[in-house]
């Protein structure tokens, strides 16, 4: 059945595919029979997040010392908006009746790590979450996170953001401590750009998966430090002012660097936001990650940083972005970094939400245990997100990237 379309959504089918990978339909009469007489069959779907060990079907782990804390997401309530039955759904969120599956479990992933707090949306007009993220806290009070941005309308892509993410924690976190924060970086991008060519020989109709990329860690004894290819982005608002640490590697900002074009002008062009590096096998060359580093001015400087993709980006400046995350606070220390990740992506959907949206944010004080985990151990903690399930909305595929 290789180059068959799905009846209900149009995807691509593999040979040998009986349900569409993308909404869960049948894609031939003996499985429509199926459907139509009984549950139908879990599907293995490449693009949600991979349980780490032997867990239940769609659940996800986070990590808490030794001990692993296993949650698995509810499946949707109610009657099926495709079909109008009242079967019920699987423990996947497919439709008993007619095998849809109105929501997956990556289309809304929160991960709070009490300073360090990550949201990701799938969107509104988005028909999947190719956004991921991955993020971790160390021992000292310092973090690891990793933003990426699969490339739209492009098979695999969340998978290959997912692996990027994924590949650049974990090297982040095997550094060793006397190296330095941009060599750590690069390695982290090395490796990610590794775990997105490997997703190359796998590709549907010739097009590799690529993704943007940036991670970023922060130690107190060394400050922060951001690595990025693409137009995810890094901020910093603190006691000393708000600004933009990462300049976007696209078309727009790259014709305004050279001179040829005014930021107006660049606006106006459809180009605009075309990246002009990323991760995957059509990059080119090895990726060579752009590095910045921040410190406080002074001693116990207090200070919120923000990354996120462009779906959050794109809907505020810098005035608005420093309103949603005070919203009244008097003090770092009043923020709630999961609110504020919350209400930034909450932002970007009331504003249209063409895009998948990742926020994470993550606080410095001069109480920087509240980025620790509740009992400190010797070595660091990774986690992995755990899948919410938000009211199913109807998607209305863009070709924004």
């Amino acid at each position: 059945m290789s180059g068959s379309a799905c009846p209900a959504c149009g995807e691509v089918a593999e040979e040998g595919d009986h349900f569409c990978e993308r909404c869960g339909a049948p894609l031939d009469a003996a499985s429509a029979s199926a459907s139509a007489s009984g549950p139908v069959p879990t599907p293995t779907r490449a693009g949600d997040p991979v349980p780490v060990g032997t867990l239940p079907p769609g659940a996800a782990r986070q990590e808490v010392g030794a001990d692993a804390v296993v949650s698995t997401a509810s499946p949707p309530s109610g009657a099926c908006p495709s079909c109008a039955s009242s079967d019920g759904f699987d423990v996947d969120g497919f439709c008993i009746s007619c095998g849809v599956r109105p929501v997956r479990p990556r289309d809304h992933l929160e991960l709070d790590l009490g300073a360090l707090a990550v949201v990701s949306d799938k969107g509104p007009r988005k028909v999947r979450n190719e956004d991921s993220f991955a993020a971790a806290v160390l021992p000292d009070g310092g973090f690891v996170v990793s933003v990426c941005d699969g490339v739209s309308n492009i098979p695999r892509s969340d998978e290959a953001s997912q692996g990027a993410a994924d590949a650049a924690v974990a090297t982040l976190l095997a550094a060793p401590s006397d190296v330095a924060p941009g060599q750590s970086l690069q390695a982290a991008a090395v490796r990610a750009s590794a775990a997105v060519v490997g997703l190359a020989p796998m590709a549907v109709g010739g097009e590799p998966p690529s993704c943007t990329f940036l991670a970023a860690t922060y130690r107190p004894a060394r400050g922060l430090s951001v690595g990025w290819l693409g137009d995810c982005r890094a901020y910093v608002l603190s006691t000393a002012g708000i600004r933009r640490l990462t300049t976007d590697h696209s078309w727009g900002t790259e014709e305004v660097a050279s001179g040829r074009l005014t930021q107006a002008e660049a606006d106006r062009d459809e180009r605009s936001h075309a990246i002009t590096r990323w991760l995957g096998a059509d990059a080119g060359r090895d990726p060579v990650a752009d590095i910045v580093h921040w410190q406080p001015e002074v001693d116990g400087e207090e200070a919120v940083l923000v990354f996120c993709s462009d779906g959050a980006w794109n809907y505020f400046d810098l005035d608005t972005l420093a309103r949603l995350v005070a919203d009244g606070a008097s003090s770092v220390e009043e923020i709630e970094p999961m609110t504020v990740a919350r209400r930034l992506t909450q932002h970007a959907i009331d504003g249209g939400g063409h895009d998948n949206i990742t926020v994470a944010v993550a606080l410095v004080t001069p109480m920087i245990t509240r980025v620790a985990p509740p009992t400190a151990p010797s070595t660091p903690i990774p986690s992995t997100p755990t899948p919410t399930a938000p009211t199913p909305t109807t998607p209305d595929q863009m070709e924004a990237t």
